[in-house]
């Protein structure tokens, strides 16, 4: 283990943590306790696993466990293994340090052999439970009449047989627990902005409430639902009642920093009847478990997000642990005939589900995108990515590419930086020739340049870099060290007090009334203020790495990937990298290493599936 300490494998804190745990053992301390204390602490906090996976770490070498480890450096390394599973077991159970589940131990060890930090364990059961309780509950008590009214005033016409979107309504209207998932342009705003519409017309009274992870994402749900009201077939009256505002989920929560904790939970809830919480992919477990245990359990929740994109940057994947114990689109006979009753409208057979179970008709998938037609350019290639069809994928990109979707083999270095030059310069001048803020804005999101990585060669910061290289001598900009006028900048932590929070992207602006300062987008198409002073840490952003944009939408996007494949590259990543255009796709990199991604799953060990399934 200090041999990867050495090697920059393993944190400080890993290893910290792991001498801590063997010490506070006493006799009971052994060297496969402290082992799997450090992996646990790197898993959770690198690889963002919930827990440790003993059978897959027991009896393996440290490369078989660090693949990724540079060949320079595989010399060094010992063959010593991780001891077997038996007996790796054995000895954590004989130490006081380790506990079963419902033990107050440092560690939990489960039975099936995952190996956990308490409070992941916790945070884990706690969501279980919560998700449990709220589909044990009774349905909704609905007018069918003004139900079935509504489902077909507002779901005219579908190029799906069944309308997936009206499905989805009727599921939401039906239980306290919901999860709609699907790609970019599926209709998910639609589809939730029909589900309130639908909800006031049976309870006009019903407190609703929308959230997001970001502030970010805040504002893009808020001024995608306010757009879609205003063209919905309802009465004045309830396009009045439905929220024109969104949150961040700290803000919904009552954020209090200095405590670390918020001011609603189970004994203070949440005033709300239906909360639907946007980008859900992005949010990590132990925020998804206080949410839930400060939303009232006779309140309906409904999660919204796309599966298959990247997970959060926090340990966890609840979406697609959920959408993966639940069956997407699985309906029992009970749902399928209701859903016909009131629609006239038969779901296929082929969605049946004869042995439901608790998860059963909770989770639906909309499958068609109305900004990208899947059989062509980037709606066939995100397709074929998230299927896994390498070959497939290999075919596409070679056979010749044009607009919206072009690409190119992987330049050199030098050639990267030459071409990297003229377009960010291009650009610059663009967003400085704004003549305010919010153009300036509109300018900076109409392209973006996507890494999958953020160092080396072909990583964001080297981009980051040469941009600011290049604009220091063209538009004499000085960037050492200094805020200069029209600079993006990404937030990479969280800032509870001004709401901004790891990801968030702003504009270093000189407005000409006031000091120099940093502007971020705000609901309504509008942008907020803060002084550089208040500004938490933050990077120049002209680049960004591919999961830093997840929950962003650019018109424009140029994804660079490295001449070396890597773990980090995988199906996820790509299809998460493309999937933020709303126009054009470029993409430069070498054709073995993209099939090797499309070849690679993300995988987080979780104990989720299993918690929602027992």
């Amino acid at each position: 283990m200090y041999q990867l300490h050495r090697l920059g494998i393993l944190n400080d804190i890993d290893i910290q943590c792991a001498a801590f745990l063997n010490s506070l053992a006493g006799d009971s301390g052994s060297d496969a306790v402290f082992i799997a204390a450090a992996l646990t602490s790197n898993t959770t906090t690198d690889a963002k696993h919930t827990c440790l996976d003993l059978a897959g770490a027991a009896d393996k070498t440290v490369l078989q466990l660090f693949p990724d480890i540079p060949e320079s450096e595989q010399k060094q390394l010992n063959v010593q293994k991780t001891p077997l599973l038996s007996d790796w077991i054995s000895r954590l159970q004989s130490s006081t340090v380790v506990g079963l589940p419902g033990s107050y131990t440092p560690l939990i060890l489960d039975e099936g052999n995952r190996l956990y930090f308490y409070r992941f364990w916790q945070y884990e059961q706690q969501l279980a439970c919560a998700i449990r309780q709220r589909l044990s509950q009774k349905p909704l008590e609905l007018d069918n009449q003004v139900l079935t009214d509504g489902l077909r005033r507002y779901f005219i016409e579908s190029p799906t047989d069944p309308d997936w979107q009206q499905v989805a309504a009727f599921t939401a209207l039906g239980r306290h627990f919901t999860v709609i998932t699907g790609g970019p342009g599926t209709g998910k705003t639609y589809t939730v902005t029909t589900i309130m519409a639908l909800l006031l017309e049976q309870k006009p009274d019903a407190a609703v409430r929308l959230c997001a992870p970001t502030g970010k994402a805040a504002a893009r749900l808020q001024d995608s639902v306010r757009s879609t009201v205003l063209n919905m077939p309802c009465s004045d009256t309830i396009r009045s009642l439905i929220p024109e505002t969104a949150s961040t989920i700290h803000r919904l929560l009552g954020s209090r920093p200095l405590a670390g904790s918020f001011v609603h939970n189970r004994g203070n809830p949440v005033a709300v009847d239906l909360l639907i919480v946007d980008e859900a992919s992005m949010v990590p477990l132990n925020l998804m478990a206080k949410l839930l245990e400060a939303v009232p359990e006779t309140a309906s929740v409904i999660l919204l997000g796309d599966k298959d994109q990247l997970a959060s940057v926090e340990a966890g994947a609840i979406l697609s642990d959920i959408c993966d114990a639940a069956g997407a689109n699985r309906f029992s006979p009970d749902f399928r005939s209701r859903y016909q009753s009131l629609t006239g409208t038969e779901i296929p057979a082929q969605n049946r589900i004869e042995q439901p179970h608790l998860l059963t008709d909770c989770t639906v998938e909309l499958q068609h995108s109305y900004r990208f037609d899947s059989d062509r350019n980037i709606g066939r290639l995100s397709r074929e990515i998230n299927s896994g069809n390498d070959e497939t994928v290999r075919d596409l990109l070679s056979s010749g590419t044009s607009a919206p979707l072009t690409f190119s083999p992987l330049p050199t270095p030098e050639t990267v930086q030459k071409n990297l030059r003229q377009r960010i310069s291009n650009w610059y001048a663009e967003i400085i020739a704004s003549p305010d803020v919010q153009t300036a804005f509109e300018a900076y999101n109409r392209f973006r340049l996507l890494c999958s990585h953020r160092t080396g060669r072909y990583g964001a910061e080297m981009a980051n870099k040469l941009a600011e290289t290049t604009l220091s001598i063209r538009h004499t900009v000085t960037p050492q060290g200094l805020q200069y006028h029209g600079r993006p900048i990404i937030i990479t932590e969280n800032d509870y007090t001004n709401q901004l929070f790891n990801g968030d992207t702003g504009l270093i602006w000189n407005s000409g009334t006031r000091d120099i300062q940093a502007f971020f987008p705000a609901p309504g198409n509008t942008v907020r203020s803060i002084a550089l002073s208040r500004l938490p840490r933050h990077q120049t952003a002209f680049a960004m790495t591919i999961h830093k944009s997840q929950g962003s939408e650019f018109d424009d996007i140029l994804i660079i990937l490295p001449d070396h494949d890597s773990l980090l590259l995988t199906r996820e990543l790509l299809y998460t990298g493309i999937t933020r255009a709303r126009s054009t796709v470029e993409l430069w990199a070498d054709i073995d290493i993209i099939a090797a991604a499309v070849q690679r799953r993300t995988h987080r060990t979780s104990g989720l599936r299993d918690a929602l399934t027992a």
